[in-house]
């Protein structure tokens, strides 16, 4: 691992431990991470810190959370029998705002369906021969389909949709696409 990417982990572990160290009524921040199937047969690591603002509408049955993420993903993939390719392994940072609708009658659970988009920077700009075509800079769209549940809804369970590309401000748009589950804990 080069300096940069240690660097990058540290900053991301000193803004996680600020952000359980900081005051917060519960479910306003949480951790949630995520491991996902991507394109290439790769897999796809997630760590992120998550932040609810106040809801927009809060009704009896049904509220509109906006939210934001900050994190770091990690890409791994195979490039066994394709010595072109540069590498197999890359990392990038995420920032994101998203809304969440949740389902709020149920006592025991609330389901939820949240979506989120914001811009990414990416180590390199090529991932198992696949480029990028918007160079380290690149957004990220993610639709979760989840659940809040247990004690003051702490926990949340979700399938993820993740898409990553240049949004076509290039010519060359190939992107990158992962499906997977992830766990969060609100504090």
């Amino acid at each position: 691992m080069n300096w940069r990417a240690k660097i990058t982990l540290g900053l991301i572990g000193l803004a996680l431990l600020a952000g359980a160290a900081a005051p917060a009524t519960a479910g306003d921040t949480a951790v949630r991470a995520g491991l996902s199937y991507g394109t290439l047969n790769s897999t796809a690591f997630d760590l992120y810190l998550q932040y609810s603002f106040e809801p927009w509408l809060d009704r009896t049955d049904y509220r509109l959370v906006p939210y934001a993420n900050l994190g770091l993903t990690l890409w791994f993939g195979d490039k066994n029998g394709h010595p072109e390719y540069r590498n197999d392994r890359i990392w990038g940072l995420v920032a994101a705002l998203g809304l969440r609708y949740e389902l709020t009658a149920w006592e025991a659970i609330h389901p939820y369906l949240a979506f989120n988009v914001g811009p990414s920077y990416i180590s390199d700009d090529e991932f198992l021969g696949r480029s990028m075509g918007g160079g380290h800079y690149i957004f990220n769209l993610r639709a979760s389909l989840g659940a809040r549940l247990g004690q003051e809804y702490r926990h949340s369970l979700s399938f993820d949709l993740s898409h990553y590309s240049n949004a076509y401000t290039k010519s060359e748009n190939k992107g990158y696409n992962a499906m997977g589950l992830s766990y969060g804990y609100s504090f």
